[in-house]
């Protein structure tokens, strides 16, 4: 409860990664890939988080 009390409003604080956008560019890498390659989505994950670090799975399905 304490906790809560400092706090300015009720609702939680997110949980998720910090940033999960991409740019446009890096989206536009990402559809244009999936779309190519047509490997499953942790296959396309795996392949393409060297050339985008900050890409988790949930982005990369959106």
């Amino acid at each position: 409860m304490a906790k809560w009390r400092k706090r300015p409003t009720t609702t939680d604080a997110r949980r998720g990664p910090a940033s999960t956008v991409l740019t446009a560019e890096q989206e536009a890498i990402a559809v244009a890939f999936r779309r190519h390659t047509l490997l499953a989505l942790d296959d396309c994950l795996y392949a393409l988080q060297a050339t985008i670090p900050q890409l988790f799975r949930t982005g990369l399905h959106r």
